[in-house]
């Protein structure tokens, strides 16, 4: 089975600019603050790295605000654990070798 171009509705062409505008910003976005905590803040770069890992968060709240997603315990569970690896990355004490 093929699919023409024709075959695709609006919301669906929408739906993919949509998509592909906010990679874009989202990327963007996390390429200037990585430079910019790493370069100015002080930051380790194991620092930096894990703090992007927040990004998942972000897109999923994004879906509950703007999209009407439901927030589920099972999201909020989630969030929690991915925050507190996040929380015990940046605030571990550095070991000496």
């Amino acid at each position: 089975m093929s699919y023409r171009f024709t075959d695709f509705a609006f919301e669906d062409i929408l739906s993919l600019g949509f998509s592909a505008g906010s990679s874009l910003v989202l990327s963007l976005n996390r390429h200037r603050s990585r430079t910019t905590q790493v370069g100015h803040k002080g930051l380790r770069a194991t620092q930096a790295a894990s703090v992007q890992l927040s990004v998942p968060i972000l897109a999923a709240l994004g879906g509950v605000v703007l999209l009407g997603e439901q927030l589920t315990l099972r999201l909020l569970i989630a969030a929690a654990a991915i925050l507190g690896g996040i929380a015990l990355v940046i605030f571990a004490r550095q070991q000496s070798p």
